[in-house]
């Protein structure tokens, strides 16, 4: 049970419903983008998981990672809590 509510609270945490104000503190500004420290967080999580990952998974995960980091520096608006939360999936299910 404990495992469970835990991992709820990544996982709300990684999509935004909890908000921690410090993680918002603002790193450096690409192309107009400001680059925070929850955004450093989560890519330093999915460089560690992505390293457990067997290799179909492995390659998934770093192209959605691709895909997440284009987000967050502004090229796809808006999409970076979307492609977490598909990576939050893909690790769950080769967990399986």
């Amino acid at each position: 049970m404990v495992k469970l509510i835990l991992v709820l609270f990544i996982i709300f945490w990684l999509m935004g419903f909890i908000q921690l104000p410090i993680l918002n503190q603002t790193l450096f500004v690409i192309f107009g983008q400001a680059f925070t420290l929850y955004n450093l967080l989560i890519l330093i999580l999915i460089l560690w998981v992505l390293s457990f990952l067997p290799g179909i998974f492995r390659t998934i995960v770093l192209i959605i990672f691709l895909l997440w980091l284009l987000s967050a520096f502004g090229f796809f608006g808006g999409l970076s809590n979307i492609f977490v939360l598909i990576l939050i999936l893909v690790i769950i299910f080769s967990l399986i």
